[in-house]
């Protein structure tokens, strides 16, 4: 079976999310807790910055290493406003905003 996507700007279109919606759905709930374990990262990067001995936290490795410990089951739920960074899980009309 060939699922074929109608792209909007590189946006989920309104079609092709209702069509989908469970697995659109589920690849947005990923992405939300993406962006929550990402932000985290800033947030102790920011607190903790380098140490008097000169070693500093990297934010790409330190979010590696704790996005591999989540789980689907430690997943939350998006909260009903959220709109994705990335383009691509937008649906057709989403305006994001940081």
């Amino acid at each position: 079976m060939k699922l074929q996507m109608n792209l909007n700007n590189n946006m989920i279109s309104k079609e092709d999310y209702i069509a989908d919606k469970p697995y659109w759905d589920y690849q947005r709930k990923i992405e939300f807790n993406r962006e929550k374990v990402r932000k985290g990262c800033t947030k102790i990067i920011d607190y903790f910055g380098e140490t008097e001995d000169g070693f500093s936290l990297e934010e790409g490795a330190l979010f590696e290493k704790l996005w591999n410990e989540v789980t689907p089951e430690d997943y939350d739920e998006p909260d009903a406003d959220w709109v994705p960074a990335r383009k691509e899980l937008r649906i057709e009309g989403e305006i994001y905003t940081e």
